[in-house]
């Protein structure tokens, strides 16, 4: 059936962060508006006698998440910055909390299909500000980059996308 292979849309962005006993609950993230993520392999071929045999190994990726601004709280999870009430303070020594990125995208038959990056580390972003122009409000976008790991060999999966999906990582 072809049309499950036609994608589009993308919705429900998640973070899960990454302790040592396991991954939090997933925490919902408002206002995303793109993705993408690029994974990186190193290739060597060895000869086995008359066949060649293709070694494949996982050396890392990026990527980047574009979202409509960020709220306190979600400075705190994505950059580890220290938060109280609405007063966000960055310092030297923050360091960014290894996540889950979760999300969903839609196929032409209307399934949502899930996707998780297990192992994922945002870079701290800058401050960038605009006037209004002719009084007209302009959306102003934020591109955040992130690194992927590996998470004792696991780099992301997909399945189904159900009501229980962002309920955990799996």
């Amino acid at each position: 059936m072809i049309e499950r292979k036609i994608m589009y849309g993308f919705d429900n962005i998640h973070i899960a962060k990454l302790s040592k006993n396991g991954y939090s609950i997933p925490v919902h993230i408002e206002g995303a508006k793109a993705i993408e993520a690029e994974f990186k392999y190193d290739t060597a071929i060895a000869k086995s006698g008359k066949n060649n045999i293709r070694f494949t190994n996982f050396i890392g990726g990026s990527g980047s998440l574009t979202v409509i601004g960020l709220t306190p709280e979600e400075y705190g999870l994505l950059f580890g910055n220290m938060v109280d009430a609405n007063r966000v303070t960055v310092k030297e020594t923050d360091v960014s909390s290894n996540v889950a990125l979760m999300f969903s995208r839609r196929n032409s038959t209307g399934e949502n299909i899930g996707y998780c990056i297990y192992k994922v580390n945002f870079k701290p972003i800058g401050i960038s500000a605009s006037t209004m122009e002719n009084g007209a409000m302009a959306e102003e976008s934020i591109e955040i980059e992130f690194e992927i790991e590996s998470n004792n060999g696991d780099i992301y999966y997909f399945d189904d996308c159900d009501d229980s999906f962002f309920d955990s990582v799996r």
